[in-house]
């Protein structure tokens, strides 16, 4: 068991034992008193948080828990990061299927695509060499290029839309309860 050495009032160490020592005294009160770790209480973290406490007593010392009320800038950062975190995880799976350098080069494949189609003679180097590598016609690639930008587009626009949409709510919120009432 957890043992607490007392001096001067306060927690000088903490002590492991077996069995109870003996103590000596001071001013009749043991200077070894057990440790008691009170359990985490129920609380809501989207509005309080938990601090922990030690209180001496005169037969113990207990770890125990305050529940801190959290401020409106508090809850509305906690919000936000939220917001942030669920707008990354909607673009994950696209995002996620290919690397970093492949993803930087999407603009230069878009911008190619579009002047191919435009006019298929308009100078493609980016898109002419995944084609050759890839075993495909020039159309075919430009298709492929087309589509994905697009359907990334929607699904972007719609993502960082409502992101935008949900930041403004935090932001212009009143209460912890407001924040807190907003969801992806």
């Amino acid at each position: 068991m957890k043992y607490a050495l007392i001096r001067d009032d306060q927690i000088a160490e903490y002590r492991d034992y077996a069995a109870a020592p003996e103590s000596k005294r001071i001013n009749g009160l043991p200077m070894l008193r057990p440790v008691v770790d009170l359990p985490q209480p129920a609380y809501d973290p989207d509005l309080h948080r938990l601090e922990a406490t030690v209180t001496i007593y005169d037969d113990r010392v207990e770890h125990g828990w305050t529940e801190v009320a959290l401020d409106l800038a508090e809850v509305k950062r906690l919000k936000l990061t939220e917001i942030e975190l669920a707008a990354a995880m909607a673009i994950e799976p696209i995002a996620s299927v290919y690397s970093q350098a492949e993803r930087e080069t999407w603009p230069i494949q878009e911008a190619e695509a579009v002047a191919w189609t435009a006019n298929n003679l308009a100078p493609t180097p980016m898109l002419t060499a995944l084609a050759t590598a890839r075993g495909e016609t020039i159309a075919d690639v430009v298709a492929n290029v087309l589509t994905k930008a697009a359907a990334f587009k929607a699904l972007a626009g719609a993502t960082f839309g409502k992101r935008k949409a949900k930041i403004d709510l935090v932001n212009s919120a009143a209460t912890a309860a407001d924040v807190n009432a907003i969801t992806w």
